[in-house]
C-alpha cells in the first residue's frame, strides 16, 4: 500500500503523521487515526512518501529506524546523530525513550 505524510497546512506545530492508503483522498480520510486535528478538509495535506510503501504491517521500531535514516527527527527528544550512531544503538535509544521493548 502507498505511504502518505499527513500534515495540516499553516500549522507546523502539529507535526506530521504517516498513513497508508491507495489514494490521496483515502489518506486524508485517515486523519482521525492520527494525533492531527484539522478545521476543514482543505487544511489536510497528504504527500506521498514512497520510502515506506508496503510497510503498513511493519513494527513501530522498524519504521522509526527507516524514518530516522531518511532524516526524520523527534524534536521533543535528543535524537541520536545519524552519522555517529549504529542501527542497534538507535533501536536501543528508541526503546528507552519511548518505553518499548522491541528489537
Amino acid at each position: 500500500m502507498k505511504a502518505w505524510i499527513l500534515s495540516i497546512k499553516h500549522d507546523d506545530d502539529q507535526g506530521q503523521a504517516i498513513v497508508f492508503a491507495p489514494t490521496r483522498n483515502q489518506a486524508k480520510k485517515m486523519l482521525w487515526t492520527t494525533h492531527l486535528e484539522a478545521d476543514s478538509w482543505i487544511d489536510i495535506e497528504a504527500r506521498r512518501y514512497p520510502v515506506l510503501d508496503n510497510m503498513e504491517n511493519a513494527g513501530e521500531v522498524e519504521m522509526s529506524l527507516i524514518l530516522w535514516r531518511d532524516g526524520w527527527r523527534w524534536y521533543d527528544y535528543d535524537t541520536p546523530e545519524e552519522e555517529e550512531t549504529t542501527d542497534a544503538e538507535f533501536v536501543e535509544w528508541h526503546n528507552h525513550t519511548f518505553g518499548r521493548n522491541e528489537g
